[in-house]
């Protein structure tokens, strides 16, 4: 129990990052933003109850990928999280979609679990001839990320299967490389997508 006695808590909502095994946690999770009542209470050693009555609202720029609606306790004054987080119970059937000039956002019902998938609509294509080697192949590529946006912190060209292209002659196909487009709606993922002839 991390809640110290006399301290004052509130109940946060948030969209927590679905992994590649369907398990979510607290390491890229994005607090919603939310109009409404949230009530702090203090701990007194003894179980807590916290209600929250508004309404929350998703952001239309956040990385693609797949994420759950999930509630934990947070400290009143610091926002700081001290309990495991819960994805929200829901029953009702959702299945609702929002769009914007860079991102489809995909919001459904799954197991009674709210879920917000992200998918970038930005794929920005280039083509190269001949014999490539990786060096030219990442040249090309982040010539084109830094016309449209920024570059992410290591990130990998990827080739068709998913895997790391880091070194040597580039065989023909087709090959991925991510990075984030600032728009109107906020940072967004964008994609590279460069095939090798």
């Amino acid at each position: 129990n991390l809640m110290e006695s006399g301290k004052q808590y509130k109940l946060q909502i948030g969209l927590a990052r679905i992994d590649e095994s369907g398990n979510f946690s607290s390491k890229n999770t994005v607090h919603l933003s939310k109009t409404g009542t949230v009530v702090s209470k203090a701990y007194e050693g003894e179980d807590l109850t916290l209600t929250a009555s508004a309404t929350y609202e998703i952001p239309l720029a956040l990385e693609e990928g797949r994420y759950v609606v999930a509630a934990y306790v947070v400290t009143a004054d610091e926002g700081i999280r001290v309990s495991k987080m819960i994805a929200v119970g829901f029953v009702d059937t959702v299945a609702d979609t929002i769009e914007t000039s860079s991102v489809k956002i995909n919001i459904k019902s799954v197991d009674s679990k709210l879920v917000v998938e992200y998918t970038s609509k930005l794929h920005y294509s280039i083509a190269i001839s001949g014999e490539v080697d990786y060096a030219t192949l990442r040249r090309k590529m982040m010539a084109e990320v830094l016309t449209y946006g920024y570059p992410m912190y290591n990130e990998e060209i990827l080739n068709a299967d998913g895997v790391a292209v880091t070194e040597g002659n580039i065989p023909a196909g087709e090959y991925k490389l991510r990075f984030v487009v600032a728009t109107l709606d906020g940072a967004v993922t964008a994609y590279v997508v460069c095939v090798v002839e």
